[in-house]
This record gives C-alpha cells, structure tokens and sequence, in this order.
C-alpha cells in the first residue's frame, strides 16, 4: 500500500477536479499529500516566474479542503525548465511512493490527448503512477468532471505474466483487500499462450483476497484487449520495466492510450532492476 503522494497541479481546468479526488486515496493507505506546482522557466516560457508566493496561496486553498478530509497536507512551488522532471525529482525529495497527475484534452474539446508532462511523468518515473482521468467540460459547464470516484471498487489487473509485470502484481495483491473486487486479464500477441503455471498461482492469489476475481484471456494487440477492457473497471493497474528502453515506451504508450481511450484511471507500477521475479501462490 502507499503512505505519502505527490501530487502535480498545472492551475488549468483539471486541478479543482483532480483535487477532488485526492481524498479517496485515504482507502489506498494515503496519509500525506504535498501540492506541487512547477514554474516552467526557459527560452519562451517563465511568465509565471517571480508568482511563486501567488501559486502557493493557491495550493493552500485547495490544501484546506484535503485537510478537512482529514490528510496531513503540504504544498510547493518550484521552478524548473522540465516539469516532468522535476516532478519526478521531487517525489523522492519529498519521501513519495505515488505520483499523481491529471491527464485532459489538450484544448479541453478532445477527449484523446494525455498532456505531455504526464506522458513524460510516467516514462521517467521509478515510483507508481496514478492517471486520475479528467474529462472535458460539458457543454456550459466551465470545469472539468473526473472519473475517479471509488477506484478500487472494481480493479483490472493487465499482465502479460513476464518480469516486467511483477511490480503491479505484488501491488495489486497489496491493494487486493481495500477493492471491491480484482480481476485479471493477459492479453497475448498473435495466439502466443502465456505461462500457465504463473497465471494460476497469480489467479489462485488473487482469488484469496479478492474471491470474486476473475481470470480474462484477450487475444490481440496488448492495449487494445486492455481498453476494451477497461470500460468495466474503476481502475486499470499495469506494469512496466527501464530495462527494455522500447518494451518500457510501449508500456507507456499502453497506460496512455488506455486513459484516454476508456477514460478511466490508470496506476502504472514499474518494476526495478532486480525484482522482476514470478509472484508465487503466496503473493510474494
């Protein structure tokens, strides 16, 4: 489980909503938050540079409301030339172990684009992600709605059973007892069978502690079986590796296309060198 998140503001359309979910993360095991929000500065940027003291007050006013929830919050304004970064750098400053960005449309009419400081949040980082999924305004309206309530009702885990997915399928038996229910799904390229033993010690795991659980087998591409997915769940957890540069973007690009695709949050847990072992009967 997690203890302390860190948690991206960009003081656009997406922060009041984003915020807004912020409290549920208490069922995660979430104690702490700390606000951040980066000051770009750099070659054609930097016009909010010297506003550090006007961006605080207004992580302390959204702060107020996460501490009447009860959570022990903090806020911080940093300047950088790269956002995703120094989010990332921050995270460990901070004693994090969950980074927290919104992802939008780019102008707020297209519901397919995932802002590019999440993206690179979630190529760069060494923590677990969480995509908290914002979507468009509707008409008249002039703030963003998000689709995060009650995440963990209804938990799809998507493995493709090798090293590279064990991080988020120890985090998922982590987080198994706080959901309402946990599936899996293993989705494999071209008929390819995945290892059967390993799928049944996960299954036989899950079932456990989450005993409604189920086991999906999707055949064809990775992310199109897991967003189709999706669209039944509360939450899609995937996993991802540094080890393979092109193995790790394609599972970004995985995580990406199912936030924008399905429109529902996404926790992408990377696994570090050395601990992509088999999750045996026992979860560990």
């Amino acid at each position: 489980m997690f203890t302390k998140a860190l948690v991206g503001i960009d003081f656009s359309p997406v922060a009041e909503p984003l915020v807004s979910c912020l409290p549920e993360l208490k069922r995660w095991g979430i104690k702490e938050i700390t606000l951040v929000h980066v000051v770009v500065v750099g070659y054609a940027q930097g016009s909010g540079y010297g506003s550090q003291e006007t961006f605080r007050e207004l992580l302390e006013r959204q702060a107020a409301n996460l501490r009447a929830a009860g959570l022990d919050v903090s806020v911080l304004v940093s300047a950088a030339g790269d956002a995703a970064e120094e989010l990332v750098r921050l995270s460990h400053e901070e004693g994090a172990d969950l980074i927290v960005v919104g992802s939008r449309s780019h102008n707020l009419l297209h519901r397919t684009f995932l802002g590019s400081t999440a993206r690179e949040v979630l190529r760069r980082a060494d923590l677990p992600v969480l995509i908290e999924r914002i979507d468009p305004p509707e008409d008249g309206a002039e703030t963003c709605a998000p689709v995060c309530a009650q995440a963990l009702d209804r938990v799809l885990l998507a493995t493709d059973l090798s090293g590279r997915s064990h991080a988020a399928e120890v985090m998922t038996l982590a987080l198994a007892p706080a959901c309402g229910a946990v599936d899996m799904i293993t989705a494999h390229e071209s008929g390819a069978e995945g290892t059967s033993a390993r799928a049944l010690d996960l299954a036989a795991s899950l079932s456990r502690l989450a005993p409604s659980s189920r086991h999906l087998r999707a055949e064809g591409t990775a992310r199109d079986a897991i967003t189709a997915a999706a669209r039944d769940y509360t939450l899609v957890i995937l996993g991802k590796t540094d080890r393979n540069w092109a193995a790790g973007k394609v599972l970004v690009s995985t995580a990406a296309h199912v936030a924008e695709k399905a429109g529902r949050p996404v926790l992408l847990v990377p696994t570090a060198e050395g601990q992509a072992s088999p999750v045996s009967a026992d979860g560990v």
